[in-house]
């Protein structure tokens, strides 16, 4: 008989990925949308959190799918075939870096930007962006690797995709995914975010039309420490989890340690699909730009029988307004010429 606390882990799973996974890919799709239009994607910044938004769409409409049906469902397409286990933990740990690490050279480049020092702006650049988002993507992609080696499943054990537990590197590996994704990516994070903070207050009062350029700019370094603030928020309960897995402790098999677990990963999951969420509370620009693009979009969902009606419409107005026109130049023509016979 399954324990309730373990049964209240699957039921909170249920109820909350369906909604991390619709806000994650619809509301990363308007984050996308937003980020490639001219007053956003002219900034290098910008570049990073769009790699980021498009990731993250990868990760919720594939990594969390799965998730659902694993830990909500305990429906695991694993135990159909090995290379399936592999393959999915593949996808779940190389999606699960990119987008903090994205987040983590964005606060950077808003330390570089933020920065007096010219040496250091000049390290603001969308041709260095280009590159390390390439760097973040390549090194992840190969890191992740190991897992079609290691990774195996056993459907009798229960426990699904995982590194056999007599391997000293199962060990390894469970701290160094715990260091680079709940420890080193929030404290690099924070450390940036406090340093481009420091650097807004050493900046001097800039003329209008200077402050009116750079804007957009200074909206992108309030939204994205926002974002920063609510990543380490998130995620730091998740490392204590996964660090507390390979310590050689009893609670670590009681059901209560399963459900903080599931309430820690849904967390983090949480922490993927938000970015749409404090874009949208942070940044004016960005609600500015999202409008345009739903009005856009609204104008081309309308019937073609209003689109003709409206055409049509705008048309008699315009032929009202000629005929008047007209008809007040020939009034004044007649009026000129009473007064000259």
């Amino acid at each position: 008989m399954t324990d309730p606390l373990i049964s209240l882990g699957a039921q909170l799973t249920r109820i909350t990925l369906p909604m991390i996974i619709i806000v994650g890919v619809v509301g990363n799709s308007f984050n996308i949308a937003v980020l490639l239009r001219p007053v956003f994607y002219s900034h290098a910044c910008s570049r990073y959190l769009l790699a980021a938004s498009i990731n993250s769409v990868i990760y919720s409409s594939v990594v969390l799918i799965y998730e659902l049906l694993v830990t909500g469902y305990q429906l695991d397409p694993s135990t159909i075939s090995v290379m399936i286990c592999k393959v999915m933990t593949y996808v779940f740990h190389v999606t699960a870096y990119i987008s903090p690490y994205n987040i983590v050279f964005a606060s950077m480049e808003r330390y570089f930007s933020s920065s007096t020092s010219v040496y250091l702006r000049s390290f603001s650049s969308i041709r260095i962006s280009r590159w390390i988002i390439g760097f973040i993507v390549g090194f992840f992609v190969l890191f992740g690797i190991n897992t079609f080696v290691l990774i195996t499943a056993n459907p009798n054990d229960g426990l699904g995709c995982q590194i056999p537990d007599g391997k000293i590197y199962n060990q390894i590996y469970v701290v160094t995914q715990a260091m680079l994704y709940a420890i080193i990516a929030p404290f690099l994070m924070g450390l940036f975010g406090y340093l481009t903070m420091r650097n807004l207050k050493q900046v001097r009062v800039t003329p209008v039309v200077v402050s009116k350029h750079r804007r957009s700019e200074r909206q992108l370094i309030r939204m994205l420490l926002l974002q920063v603030s609510i990543y380490i928020v998130l995620n730091l309960p998740v490392g204590v989890t996964y660090l507390s897995a390979v310590l050689p402790v009893s609670y670590k098999t009681t059901p209560l340690f399963f459900l903080v677990a599931d309430i820690t990963q849904i967390l983090t999951y949480a922490s993927n699909s938000s970015s749409f969420i404090i874009y949208m509370i942070g940044n004016r620009c960005y609600r500015e730009e999202l409008m345009v693009i739903l009005r856009t979009l609204f104008r081309m969902k309308q019937p073609v029988n209003n689109r003709i009606g409206s055409q049509s419409t705008t048309t008699k107005r315009e032929n009202f307004k000629t005929i008047a026109m007209i008809a007040s130049i020939r009034l004044n023509n007649t009026v000129q010429q009473t007064y000259a016979q």
